[in-house]
């Protein structure tokens, strides 16, 4: 198993798994736990979208593929399929024509740039890559690194190149990541699949609402004056705790208690500060 660990720039760490990992499983990998899209359906998975862009046509980045590509269906032949299949897991991968459907493999203008955008950025995303005979540019978030089977020290070949990881260090994070496959006279083709990205540190997908019950306290006093507001969750040799020290503003004032009422009681009092031995049992719950 090859696997190589290069600085990208100051913000990308990229590392490569030669073919022989091919199918390696996750934890080989280190994806581990990442949400995983396998191109199988036309959905794809949360915080994903893609385009293509190529000479014949461009896509707008869609949360939506516009056609599944199989490469034994390949009507132009089987490049994608032998000597070894460029699927990973399935029947199905990405490639890098505007309707992610195979074209004739000289007609250079259907072949182009695939875009990946990740909303909000990913600190980590991980791709399989097949059938590369020039190499493939690597940028992200605008920015050339440079040829991407150089960054993970894998080589070019017509068969399976292997597996890559890119990594974000610090406090950046990956939005996009364009594989370009160069504007010479003979533009490759190139497929994608098992996309692996990490959603560690993201606000949950449907938020959480909780209910908790707070006792309202009505203090009677004297305006200007401080108050110690104390509870207890007995009047049995009551172990009394001070919550806050209030000033009223006005008389009588609202006061709410920011614990819970999770205990089957708690009753509360106010005393004016400093003087503690005048006290003044306020309210209760049960």
């Amino acid at each position: 198993m090859l696997s190589l660990v290069l600085p990208a720039n100051a913000g990308i760490t990229v590392t490569g798994f030669g073919p022989a990992s091919w199918g390696a499983p996750d934890t080989t990998l280190g994806i581990a736990g990442y949400v995983i899209e396998d191109f199988e359906d036309t959905n794809l998975a949360p915080h994903l979208t893609i385009g293509w862009e190529t000479q014949a046509a461009n896509r707008a980045p869609s949360t939506t593929l516009p056609a599944l590509f199989d490469p034994a269906n390949d009507p132009f032949g089987t490049a994608f399929l032998t000597p070894a299949s460029g699927r990973w897991d399935g029947s199905c991968g990405l490639i890098n024509t505007h309707d992610n459907q195979s074209h004739d493999y000289w007609d250079v203008a259907h072949w182009g740039d695939v875009v990946l955008h990740f909303d909000p950025g990913m600190k980590s995303v991980g791709f399989s890559l097949m059938q590369v005979d020039q190499e493939v540019r690597l940028i992200i978030n605008n920015t050339d690194l440079g040829g991407l089977t150089a960054l993970a020290g894998l080589a070019i070949n017509g068969s399976r190149i292997g597996y890559v990881r890119l990594d974000a260090t610090g406090t950046d994070t990956i939005s996009s990541i364009r594989l370009a496959n160069g504007r010479s006279g003979f533009n490759d083709g190139f497929v994608l699949d098992h996309l692996a990205y990490s959603t560690t540190g993201l606000p949950p997908e449907n938020p959480s609402v909780a209910i908790a019950l707070h006792a309202g306290i009505t203090v009677t006093g004297v305006v200007g004056m401080r108050y110690r507001i104390e509870s207890s969750e007995t009047l049995e040799n009551p172990v009394w705790q001070t919550l806050t020290n209030v000033v009223l503003t006005t008389s009588p004032q609202l006061f709410f208690d920011n614990t819970p009422a999770t205990p089957p009681q708690r009753f509360y009092r106010a005393v004016l500060a400093p003087k503690t031995e005048r006290v003044g049992l306020v309210s209760s719950y049960q």
